[in-house]
């Protein structure tokens, strides 16, 4: 029911069971009450004191509280009972604690502390690079998919003096019609201009006649994205060589080199955002891509997130949790971190560089923007 009407993610859900469990427990074992009509108003409230006795938080209470409420509210709209006795209880007040943050160089320190050459290292690098580069929630970090990255892919050719190269994308069909465009760096020497290179109409490829031997750096990137946007490009180069032997059309063995510019986000409510990633974080995920991630993906063709465990499984929140208190133990951080401070981190530091605090609340994924604000009273 929750799940459909208030399209709530799994976490939240586990929550609300607990909560309602833990309340039925309290009603069979101090008041005896084995049937859910027979709670009355008087009962919720004891309940509630009892929360308190325990030293629950206030937000923990409230969303007991809440929980009871939707529960009664349910069962009275659906006829199973006669009286909603939840109907009178008061939401308690909850005052707004403000988020705890790490300084940019408390940030560095941890980074700095992950050695580079020992196992598992450039994942966790990549993971805490790029949770606080671009504010991600635990969960959102853990459910991220190869396909949720985008950005620009870049080739390096060695090409000769008479050479004509023709470069080419072929593009999965639904990013056919999306807008991207094709760019170019040459030696420093060369001086090939604009009037010497031939892009055709729908900048689909790119072809020249080198002035001069040398590396030539050719890359797409796309200038549009939606949901239903692969990250997957197919190059095509094309070398007609200008030999003695006469002219030879040749396909070019060619490294592609990625660069992550965009990650697509699954927030709450299933809603989909699209956060820039920070140059750090975007080296930090090349090298785990690069060196890494084959290996520990082993033979289970059909994991598909980011991030795996050294069993080659999806990470959990507790693993990253773990590994966080890991590193912020050995950087000597005193204070309370957890994954979220991250995301406070990244939030509160954007607004001190200026950020606009609309933008800020649309890579956080908040619906209401007076979420948002709290970071600007830090």
């Amino acid at each position: 029911m929750l799940k459909v009407e208030r399209n709530l993610a799994n976490n939240s859900l586990q929550a609300y069971e607990r909560d309602l469990f833990q309340y039925h427990n309290y009603l069979e074992s101090i008041f005896k009450l084995h049937h859910i009509e027979k709670v009355t108003h008087g009962n919720i409230r004891a309940y509630i004191r009892h929360l308190n006795d325990r030293g629950l938080s206030p937000n923990s209470v409230k969303r007991a509280v809440s929980s009871i409420r939707t529960y009664h509210n349910f069962l009275s709209a659906e006829g199973h009972v006669k009286d909603n006795p939840a109907q009178l209880v008061d939401t308690p007040k909850v005052t707004r604690k403000l988020p705890d943050i790490l300084t940019v160089n408390e940030i560095d320190r941890i980074m700095s502390v992950i050695p580079i050459n020992q196992p598992l290292a450039k994942r966790d690098n990549a993971i805490f690079e790029l949770m606080y580069s671009c504010g991600l929630r635990v969960t959102e970090v853990c459910d991220l998919e190869e396909n949720d990255l985008f950005g620009r892919d870049t080739i390096n050719l060695t090409a000769n003096v008479g050479d004509q190269v023709k470069f080419s994308a072929e593009l999965p069909k639904e990013i056919q019609d999306t807008a991207f465009k094709l760019e170019s760096k040459f030696p420093p020497n060369s001086i090939l201009d604009d009037s010497k290179i031939i892009i055709d109409e729908t900048n689909s490829f790119i072809q020249f006649v080198p002035d001069i031997s040398g590396t030539y750096t050719i890359g797409l990137s796309l200038s549009q994205y939606n949901n239903q946007i692969s990250s997957t490009q197919i190059f095509i180069c094309e070398v007609l060589s200008n030999e003695t032997t006469g002219n030879t059309k040749n396909d070019k063995e060619i490294k592609i080199k990625k660069t992550y510019e965009f990650v697509r986000v699954k927030g709450k409510g299933e809603k989909h955002r699209l956060v820039p990633i920070g140059p750090n974080a975007r080296e930090k995920l090349q090298d785990y891509f690069k060196l890494e991630r084959n290996s520990l993906k082993g033979k289970n063709s059909n994991v598909s997130q980011i991030f795996l465990s050294r069993n080659g499984r999806k990470l959990t929140r507790m693993m990253i949790w773990i590994l966080l208190k890991k590193w912020v133990s050995i950087a000597q951080i005193e204070k309370e971190v957890s994954p979220h401070t991250l995301r406070h981190s990244f939030a509160t530091h954007l607004l001190e560089g200026g950020a606009d605090l609309r933008s800020v609340q649309e890579m956080l994924g908040h619906r209401d923007i007076t979420t948002t604000q709290v970071y600007t009273h830090l």
